[in-house]
Formats: structure tokens, sequence, C-alpha cells
């Protein structure tokens, strides 16, 4: 028996909104005592989520607390030493008393939990509770007997002497009782079982200052026990406490409606059948008496399901004994912790994209309710929010019906072939009037400043006497960005694509949104902005690729536009990063660390300035560059600012990259046509190479056997057959050859006109090499001028051959800026030169901090001063 819900009571609250109109007519004696009849999936046990997700990270805990206690032997052993010195003189006074103490709650701690379970009639949480203390048990012995494997200096932190002997201090007993407690409940519910929390902690304590246990043991018994435990309870099972049976009619009446038939909509998840149960719910003496009889789907004739049930919600239909119909969302707190989790690891993955991300399920409800009316008010066609309400595990949402509502039906088939209508998934048809209503509704939430941000076919529901509704607003955004409103117009477009077909949608598209709004929509024309169902289908047809270029319709210069980068991070990029990091690793790692302080400790100031002024001169020789092999006049003090202020975005872009991008938007900030500019840059980074290079092999050929690079001749010889046998082998086979070709071609057809315009001019060509020069002269100085401030020199052309040969080499693995490559590379072609290994690393060390990182903070005040001048 349940009591009935009011609106006052502890575990069941409703409110009104203040924008109802209408408030549910009063009910007569008899209405308010009428039976409800319930229709809902059967009662069971649920394998909650979040069981899982602590089991994962209770045991990524354990796992770096074993390493950290191995590692950190010393640090473990004193934090030990200190508690125990604290209280020696406390156990002196008090042992006996401390000891009957953790003898009684070793005893009490069981007796209790499982008094709470008899008393609750739980028997068969009894048992699994057992069980799982047996099993927790077990399993710490086992891990004792593992650590016991291990070499005796590693486990230092989890021994003790006893007996003369050292011993492994997991506690079996403890590790045993906190599986049963874990098994039993949460103690955030049930009082016995925070008391026994406590009790074990008070254990662990006395078993620590008496030196019966260490920390890091006690530590790692409560962890196995606490991971068994969830273990368990994940495996069988925990009762279903989400709102369901008299809970949920109790919220609904406490909402002041009353409710004559209740009837769940839609299947589970992963489209398992229901085994439904009828339960009618009788009001006797102030409480809902629940009555349940259970059958199975043949006896029942259900309403068909307006929309399948989302991951984060149940969805519900009800009549009250007037006749009026209503439409409930039930939200889940399980539930809502898997979205949650979802959410936050978007908002991690993605730029730009992530929203709101409540963590509680009032926070959830909250933001529902705001979504759902602030989409009301601002003219979209959505059911109209008229209670709220919280009871238990679950939050309410009451809705007016939407009669006779359909999800859209989608194509199976290509939406660009002809007949591709006739394979349509199942549901609602979409008219070209209700496309058009969708594309308005969409712009004035738009113009409230509103983002749907999960647009699918679901979403969009279709009824036979109105215009389509746009439903789910629950993982909306208040106030949104542009790109968010973007992403909503690119998602809907899809949706209409593969319910309209291609030309329809796309026409359609053009008259409610305009060529210009379209050709926006085109930077985010990526697969990770659609919702999953869609992306499937997108992927599936090739379908982005195509739809680009129509959105950009008969725009002359395509390339204009550039994609929106709304990853963080991806596969590439990790990998990148991993190679960076371990040949940073590997090359600190083969270096005396007292060697490197002192020399890092010794640098001298003057030469640090020296160097400093060498690596800012750079900038004025990278722009000069650009300057003379572009034909519209760039002022040089600007261009200086651009080459700043792409010190930002080589910190995320592959070394060379991220200047080249950020000098190509310049140049078409300035007027320059996209696919001009695109050679004029790529000319640049040739120019730049092209002379690098003969200014290394002049100066090898200069000073002959003085450079730092002496190839015998035998190497020389086989590297020169080496390179005459791949020319050969490219040239044989002919699919590789074309494909090789293929790929020059496109380049080589954008930047040959670029070279013919420069050859045409000496003087430019001469100017380009100077900046070039130039630019490379200012590096070298800065790397001289670092091993100078560690008191080592090494003659001019030795130094330009060992950087520029580094250099190069360093920058081929394509990491964030070189990062880990260069710094490798240089330490190397230093080691290679004579300088001592500390001395090297020190070196590259400071050179990379003045041509990287210390040039961030001044790029990233170049490009906001950039940006707000409109260059870039």
């Amino acid at each position: 028996m349940f009591p009935m819900g009011k609106a006052g009571t502890t575990n069941t609250w409703t409110t009104t909104l203040p924008w109802v109109r209408s408030v549910p007519p009063k009910k007569t004696a008899a209405q308010e005592g009428a039976p409800t009849t319930l229709i809902d999936s059967l009662a069971r046990r649920v394998h909650r989520p979040d069981d899982l997700v602590q089991l994962v990270f209770i045991a990524l805990l354990a796992a770096s607390l074993v390493l950290i206690s191995m590692v950190g032997t010393e640090t473990s052993v004193a934090i030990t030493s200190d508690v125990q010195h604290a209280a020696s003189r406390l156990q002196e006074i008090v042992y006996f008393p401390l000891r009957i103490v953790e003898n009684a709650l070793v005893l009490a701690i069981p007796v209790a939990v499982l008094g709470m379970l008899a008393f609750k009639e739980l028997w068969r949480l009894i048992l699994e509770a057992v069980l799982v203390a047996i099993v927790s048990g077990l399993a710490a012995w086992g891990v004792t007997e593992a650590l016991a494997l291990l070499p005796k200096h590693l486990l230092t932190a989890f021994a003790i002497t006893e007996g003369g002997s050292t011993v492994i201090a997991l506690n079996v007993p403890i590790a045993a009782l906190v599986g049963m407690i874990t098994c039993a409940g949460e103690r955030s519910r049930e009082r016995v079982i925070a008391l026994s929390w406590t009790g074990i902690w008070i254990t662990l304590f006395i078993a620590l200052i008496q030196n019966r246990s260490t920390l890091s043991a006690a530590l790692l018994s409560v962890a196995v026990g606490r991971i068994v435990g969830l273990l368990g309870r994940y495996a069988v099972g925990v009762v279903d406490r989400r709102a369901k049976g008299a809970e949920l009619v109790g919220a609904i009446r406490s909402a002041g409606l009353h409710p004559k038939l209740i009837r769940r909509l839609g299947t589970p998840a992963g489209g398992a059948p229901q085994v439904l149960q009828i339960s009618t719910v009788a009001s006797r003496r102030g409480h809902l008496v629940l009555q349940t009889k259970r059958v199975g789907d043949a006896e029942v004739v259900p309403d068909k399901a307006a929309w399948p049930s989302g991951i984060d919600s149940r969805h519900y239909v009800m009549e009250d004994v007037s006749g009026k119909r209503y439409e409930i969302t039930v939200l889940d707190s399980n539930r809502n912790y898997l979205g949650w989790i979802e959410r936050t690891w978007d908002s991690l993955r993605l730029r730009g994209l992530s929203g709101s991300n409540p963590a509680t399920l009032r926070g959830s409800l909250e933001r529902a309710t705001m979504m759902a009316s602030a989409a009301t008010a601002a003219g979209v066609h959505s059911p109209r929010l008229v209670q709220v309400g919280k009871s238990g595990e679950s939050a309410l949402m009451i809705y007016e019906e939407t009669p006779d509502a359909r999800p859209l039906a989608t194509r199976n088939a290509d939406p660009r072939e002809k007949g591709g209508s006739s394979a349509m998934a199942q549901g609602a048809s979409l008219t070209e009037e209700g496309a058009r209503s969708l594309w308005r509704q969409l712009r004035r939430a738009h113009a409230a400043g509103l983002a749907h941000r999960n647009i699918t076919p679901d979403a969009i529901a279709i009824t036979p006497n109105s215009d389509p509704a746009i439903m789910h607003w629950e993982a909306g955004e208040i106030a949104a960005s542009e790109l968010n409103q973007r992403v909503d117009l690119f998602q809907m477009l899809v949706v209409q694509i593969f319910t309209l077909g291609w030309q329809r949608a796309l026409d359609i598209a053009k008259e409610e949104l305009g060529s210009e709004v379209l050709r926006q929509i085109v930077p985010v024309t990526q697969r990770i902005a659609l919702p999953s169902v869609t992306s499937r289908l997108a992927g599936k047809h090739k379908l982005l690729g195509p739809l680009r270029e129509e959105l950009l319709g008969e725009q002359p210069e395509k390339t204009d536009v550039q994609m929106v980068e709304l990853t963080r991070f991806n596969w590439k990029r990790t990998v990148f990063a991993a190679i960076g990091v371990g040949a940073l690793v590997v090359v600190a790692g083969s270096l005396n660390i007292e060697e490197l302080k002192t020399a890092i400790t010794g640098a001298k100031p003057g030469w640090i300035i020296v160097a400093t002024a060498f690596a800012f001169a750079s900038y004025v020789g990278a722009a000069l560059n650009l300057k003379y092999l572009t034909p519209e006049k760039l002022p040089v003090l600007e261009t200086t600012l651009v080459q700043v202020a792409a010190s930002v975005v080589a910190l995320v872009a592959p070394s060379g990259v991220g200047p080249a991008a950020l000098n190509l938007r310049y140049l078409q900030k300035k007027g320059v046509a996209p696919s001009l500019g695109v050679a004029t840059v790529a000319l640049v980074q040739a120019a730049q190479f092209v002379f690098t290079v003969a200014a290394l092999a002049i100066v090898i050929v200069i000073t002959g056997q003085d450079g730092s690079v002496r190839i015998p001749g035998r190497t020389l010889f086989l590297v020169l057959v080496g390179i005459a046998a791949v020319v050969v082998v490219i040239a044989e086979i002919g699919p590789l050859r074309k494909r090789i070709m293929a790929w020059l071609k496109p380049w080589l057809s954008e930047v040959w006109p670029r070279i013919v315009w420069a050859m045409a001019d000496p003087k430019r060509i001469a100017l380009s090499a100077l900046a070039v020069l130039l630019q490379t002269a200012c590096y070298v100085g800065t790397f001289g001028a670092c091993l100078m401030a560690f008191g080592h020199r090494l003659p001019i052309p030795q130094l330009t051959v060992t950087f520029l040969t580094a250099n190069t080499l360093g920058s081929v693995i394509p990491t964030p800026g070189g990062l880990g490559p260069v710094e490798a590379a240089l330490t190397g072609g230093l080691q290679v030169a004579g300088i001592p290994g500390a001395i090297a690393l020190s070196t590259a060390m400071l050179y990379r901090l003045l041509t990287y990182w210390l040039r961030v903070p001044f790029g990233w005040v170049a490009l906001k001063y950039l940006q707000r001048k409109n260059t870039i």
C-alpha cells in the first residue's frame, strides 16, 4: 500500500505551470474514488548502469593504488608511519578497548545488515548478500596470494611484520563485509547501511594504528570488496525503484488529475517484446491499493506507439475520468545517469556543440521543462506542458495530447535514386506543405534563441489535421550559439532528404531558407554533427559530399568554404601526439637528470636574450616571403602579425600546416581568389623548401669535411642506388605511377601558373630567396645562441648543417607543432656534433621554448587583434 500523493508529501510533489490557461476541472467524489487501470511493462529487477560505471571507476582506482604504492613505496610507508606514530600514545592507553570495539563492529555489522533485510522480508537479497560476502573474501585472499608472488621490494606498502615474518596485510574480513553491504543496498537509502560504512572505516583505522595493516592494504581491501559487491549487484539486478504502479498513479493524482486509464507506449530500447501487466489502483481509506494481473501481449490491445521510447524516458498515454487525454513522459534517474555520461563524453569530444549537462534528475527535469515551455512560446507546434512532478527515482512531465501523432517514415534506399520512395520504413509520410511548416517552425525557434540539437525522424510527429510537430526538446539549448542552430538546419535537411527525396527536399529548403543560408550550413555538413540514426544513413549512401556541392550551387569559388572543426581529438591526433610524447620520453630517459638540471641552471641570461631576439626576427623573414610571392600588395607589419598569430594555430596543427592555413585565410580576406590563394601558399612553402635545401647544399659543398654531416662514399652510393631503384619501380608499375600522378596533378595545376608568374620576374625570386635565407639565418642564430647560453659553441657552417638537417628530419612526423620529434632530432644532431647529451637536450628545449611555447601568448594577442580588425 502506498500513501496517496499530495502536494507537500516528502516523496511526491507536483507543480502546475503558470502558463497553463486551464486548470483540470474539479472532480466529484465519485470520480475521485474511481479506480485506475494501468497497463504497463512487467515489474522486474533492473541492472543499473551506474553500478557498472562505479565498478569500472573503482577498478581503475584500485589499479592506480597498486601502481602508486609500488612506485612510491617510500611515500606510502611514510604516511602509514606518521599515522601510527601520531596514535602511538593513544594505542598504549586504550589498546584493549580498541580491540574490543573492533571485534564488536566486525560482528555487529553483518548482524545489523542481515537483520534489516530480514525485517523487510527480502529473503532473496539476504542470500545474495551472503554469497557476495563469501566471494569478496575469496577475492581478497586471491589478491593477497597474487601480490605475494611479486618481488618483495615492491610490496613494502602492503606488508607488515608479524611473528618475525613479512605478510601481506589485506584484511579479508573487511573485504567480505564491504561486499555484503554493497550488495545489500545504498547508504543514501538505508540508515543501517550508512552506519555500517562508518563502522568499516573505524575498524580499518583501529587496525592501522595498531600496526596490523597499512594504508595501501586497507584501501585495497575496501576496493576489492566494493568491486565484487558492485559486480554482484549488477549481475543479479536490484529492485526496480522507478515510479510504477501505485506510485505512478499517486504522482499523477497529486497533480490534480484523476486517471481512468494509463497505458504504456513504445517498446524497450533494443526492440524486445514487452511482457505486460494490467493493474487496478483503487483508493481505500486514503491509500492507493494495487491489484495486478499478468497478461500476455495478445490479451491487451494497446494503442500503437506514437514514437519509440528513448533511452532516457518512458512514455504513457492517459485518459482521465472526464475522457480527456494526456501524454506522460517519465524520466528515470538510472537512465538519466547514462545520459549524463554520454553528454559528458560529447562535451569532451566535440567542440562548440555541447550544451548544459545536468547531473541530477531534478536538473534534467528543470531543463526539459524550460525547453518545452520555451519551444511552445516560440510558436513551435509541440505538445503543451501541463504539469511536472517527481516521485521516488522518477520525474513526470504531463502534456496535452497530440491526437493520432505518428513519427516520420524514412527511406532505406539512396534518396538520390528515382523510385526510392518505395523503400520506406514504417511511419507517417511528410507532405511538401508539412516540410515547409517544419522549416518555419525551426526558424521561429532559432529566432527565439533556441536549438533542438537532436532532430531525427522520431522527433517529428505527423498529425492528420494540423501542422507537423517538432517533439523532444529535452536535449535542446536556450541562448543557443549560431553553430548549434546551423547544425539544427543541417539535421532537419538530412531528415527531409530521407523522407521526401533528394530533389524535393533541396528545392523546398532553397525556397524557405534561401541559397545564402544553405551555404552557411556547408561548414557543418559532417557526420559527427548528425544523430546516430541519420549519421548511419548518410554514411551508408555517401550523401555528404554531393550535398556540399549542391548547397554551394553555382558559387564560382567553392574552396572558399572551410569546414568547422567540430572534434577536439580523433585517432590520428592521438597517434601523432603519442609519437611525440614517446620521442620526448625516450630522449629524456636516456640522459642523466642531474647533468640536465646543472646545465639548465647554468644558462647565461645574456645569450637567452639574444636567442629571443633572433626568434622574433624570424617572423619578418616569413612575412617578406609571403609578400614577395603575392601579386596583391600586402602591408609588411600586418603580414608579420599574421605570422605571429600563426603561432597559436601551430599548437594544434602539424609543423608548417598551421601557418599555411592562416596565410590562406589572410589572402582570401585580401581579395585573393581561393584557388590562387592555395597556389600562392603552396608556392611560398615550395620556395621555402627549395631555398633552404639549396642553402644547406651550398654550405656542405663550401665547408667540405668541416660540416657535421659526413656521409661515407659507400653509403652515398647505396643511397643513390636505392633512390634510383624506387624511381624505376614507380615508372614500371602502371597503377602505382597513375595513382602518384593523379595525386600530384591537381597540386601542380594550381601551383604551376604561380611558378610561371614568379619566374618571369627574377627580382621577385631573388627577394623571396633573401627572405627565406633571413628566416633560416634567424632560426640558426636562435639555435646557436641557445647553445652559447650553456657555454658551448660550434662553427657556423657546422651549426647550420646540424640545425637544418635535424629540424628537417624532425618535421617529417606530422605531430602538432612538430612536438616531440623536433626536440629528439635536434638533440641527436647536437650529440653527433660532439655536444654532451644533457647540454644537447637543454639546448633543444630552450630553442623550442623560444620558438614554440613563448610565442603562444604573443600569437594569441595578435590573433585577437587581427580578428577584431577582420583581417583573418
